[in-house]
This record gives C-alpha cells, sequence and structure tokens, in this order.
C-alpha cells in the first residue's frame, strides 16, 4: 500500500504508508523546532494536500535553524527529516533560497558551528543529501 502527498491537486510524492506516516508526524514534531505550521494536511484517504507557501516557509525556517545550529543533538535530529523535507519541497516546485545562497557564499565568510563544521559546508551536505533523495521523490 502506499500514500500520495499532492500540491494543488497534483501527485508529487506516492510513498509506502509507513514512510508516509512517518514522514507527517515527523514533520508535525519539527513544528516545535520552527515554530511554523507545517502545511501538510492529512486527508485520511492515504492521501495528503500539501500547501505550498506553509510548507515553503516551514521547510526555511527548518533549514535557517540547521545553518544556524550549534546543539549536538539538535541539528543531527533535525537532519534525519530535511533532507527529505527539501526533496519533496523541490519536487513540488518550492525552494529554500537561503540554502544556495549559504552553499555559494565565499568560504573566508563561513561561519563557523561546532566540531569543525560551517554554514556553509552544512548547507553543501544538505544540498547532497537533498539531491540523493530526488529520484525517490516521485509520483
Amino acid at each position: 500500500m502506499s500514500q500520495c502527498f499532492s500540491v494543488h491537486g497534483i501527485d508529487v510524492w506516492d510513498v509506502a504508508t509507513t514512510v508516509a506516516q512517518l514522514f507527517y508526524q515527523t514533520a508535525g514534531a519539527m513544528v516545535v523546532v520552527t515554530g511554523r505550521p507545517h502545511g501538510i494536511r492529512d486527508l485520511e484517504r492515504d492521501e495528503y494536500d500539501v500547501d505550498l507557501p506553509t510548507y515553503q516557509e516551514f521547510v526555511g525556517e527548518l533549514t535557517r535553524r540547521y545553518l544556524e545550529g550549534r546543539h549536538r543533538v539538535l541539528v543531527p535530529l533535525i537532519e534525519g527529516f530535511l533532507p527529505t523535507a527539501l526533496a519533496l519541497l523541490r519536487k513540488a516546485g518550492g525552494d529554500v533560497p537561503l540554502l544556495a545562497e549559504t552553499a555559494a557564499r565565499d568560504p573566508k565568510k563561513a561561519r563557523d558551528l561546532r566540531d569543525g563544521r560551517s554554514d556553509i559546508t552544512q548547507a553543501k551536505r544538505l544540498l547532497a543529501l537533498a539531491d540523493g533523495l530526488a529520484t525517490s521523490i516521485s509520483a
């Protein structure tokens, strides 16, 4: 069995039921991190409706928290969810400009975070992870 995520009535991700439910529930948990609604509505018919502007703001704020993150537990927790969230956002036609801007910034202007990481290396890592999932996000 599978469940489908749709944007404006167009299916963008058809995924196994367990994965869909976990993704939806994890998005709900990440609301605590962002302080914003995630914009995904469970239609309870094996379907989820994604409000793209709300979802894009949610993923954008989660990305900001990730790129600025210094907490040794919070950053990996976000990283477990964010690449899939970003891949879905891109598949739906959205993006997070902050991510590309940070990845392209001059390395001399990098902000050191912790454990030898910088915001630039984190942005590049997140982009690579999301790119690796792009083919898995399909309808």
